[in-house]
């Protein structure tokens, strides 16, 4: 299976995430959380030496699926990295930018190796993430890079900007503890898209999530945070700012 292949690997089921969850919070010393974006992974990386995840087996679309990543905080950096740098990493060279106009500033970075297995065993090539942090004040916005584009949720928005064309999501997301029972609204909402129901937490926390994919010259941008007060336009706009870079 190829890089690219990735972009045909369908829909998780709803109940993946709970799964992932359960499994690694039976891992010993667990030091990472993660997300089911819709069809991506979501990394939120907790300091550790070593972090590796390993994402229960699941069946999608008639097909097994199994997702593994890990990063190495010794690598992570804290100067803005070289764009000849980053090519070496990830297998092409992104844009990148030491501080937006409208004053995210680049904090730190780390990397981070990814391998998906599917069915028979299969398995893709490792590839790799870079992802940068860039705060202001007591908000953060993260940006990922990588040459092995993932799929895009069907419910983003495409945006039209520059000649590029962006993919927009929003979505309430909340994470639960492990025998949380999942309410009439909390169905709802997550049918039409509005609410992704996380498993792991001790108490009730809910974030609003913003993101924001595009590729370009055979990288894959991904912009996010959470509970942020940029808005969609804010987002696009750092997007272009970058890629204007």
């Amino acid at each position: 299976m190829k890089p690219n292949d990735l972009q045909n690997v369908p829909k998780a089921p709803q109940g993946f995430h709970k799964r992932l969850v359960q499994t690694l919070d039976s891992l010993p010393e667990r030091k990472e959380g993660i997300s089911m974006k819709r069809k991506t992974l979501t990394k939120l990386l907790i300091a550790a030496a070593v972090v590796t995840v390993m994402a229960a087996t699941v069946i999608a679309g008639g097909r097994m699926l199994m997702i593994s990543a890990h990063s190495y905080h010794g690598d992570d950096y804290y100067e803005l990295p070289t764009a000849a740098w980053a090519k070496e990493k990830i297998g092409a060279e992104p844009k990148l930018i030491a501080e937006f106009s409208n004053g995210y500033t680049f904090d730190h970075g780390g990397i981070t190796e990814n391998e998906i297995t599917t069915e028979g065993n299969s398995k893709t090539q490792p590839y790799v993430t870079l992802d940068l942090t860039y705060r202001k004040a007591d908000e953060s916005v993260e940006l990922s890079l990588s040459s092995v584009p993932t799929p895009v949720s069907s419910d983003a928005e495409q945006i039209e900007r520059d000649g590029i064309t962006f993919h927009y999501d929003s979505y309430t997301h909340k994470i639960v503890p492990v025998d949380y029972k999942e309410t009439e609204e909390d169905k709802a909402a997550a049918a039409n898209g509005e609410l992704v129901l996380g498993w792991g937490a001790e108490t009730v926390e809910v974030y609003e999530f913003q993101a924001l994919v595009w590729e370009q010259n055979g990288v894959q941008y991904h912009l996010y945070g959470h509970d942020l007060t940029l808005t969609q336009d804010d987002l696009s706009d750092m997007a272009c700012e970058l890629m204007a870079s």
